[in-house]
């Protein structure tokens, strides 16, 4: 009985107090560009996503911690600054999960391939397995089809980001619906609608 109870007491300490994981991402910085003409592509949307790792009976599986996102400049250029983040472990469950160095990205801009989505776009993740220490270039080609443009169409990264972290996406998303004759989404502004 007194070994019992110590040990509801140190899971019971463990579940109050937890144990924190910091990691430090990016800098994140580079230019997009239309990939035939080279020309910047202004008000493409750069959104990462961080994951967390956690083993499981089939192996390990990532999911999703935060999500940031920034919009390039009339250059094409955008800068998303060094993320530090942290989670806590709170039950003995979670003793094993880590931040994942991978950190998904996704690029779009409506009437362009996005990026790592559509095949000619490239290179591949500039970001892993180390971010580069100067500025990347990442190309999109532009599309010319509805064909094309509907099945290049991003999906939304992950429930589990709220929207205010994703919202450059979910709009630019919408107004390519639009463009290419599809129902709006909530995210449209009233006058993509």
């Amino acid at each position: 009985m007194k070994y019992l109870k110590l040990l509801l007491t140190v899971m019971l300490c463990q579940q109050m107090l937890g144990c924190t994981k910091t990691h430090e991402f990016g800098p994140y910085q580079g230019k997009v560009v239309e990939v035939d003409t080279l020309k910047p592509i202004e008000g493409a949307v750069v959104f990462i996503r961080f994951l967390i790792r956690a083993p499981g009976l089939g192996g390990e599986s990532g999911y999703s911690a935060d999500a940031v996102e920034t919009l390039t400049d009339k250059n094409g250029e955008f800068c998303i600054p060094i993320q530090k983040l942290s989670f806590t472990k709170r039950s003995l469950s979670q003793i094993d999960h880590h931040w994942d160095e991978y950190s998904p990205i996704i690029i779009f801009k409506p009437g362009y391939g996005a990026f790592p989505r559509h095949k000619k776009s490239g290179p591949g993740n500039p970001f892993y397995p180390k971010v580069p220490q100067k500025p990347v270039t990442i190309q999109l080609p532009k599309l010319y089809t509805i064909e094309e443009r509907k099945e290049n169409l991003p999906s939304d990264p992950d429930f589990r980001i709220p929207d205010d972290k994703k919202m450059n996406l979910l709009q630019l998303t919408c107004i390519e619906r639009v463009l290419i004759g599809l129902k709006p989404t909530k995210y449209c502004s009233g006058s993509d609608k």
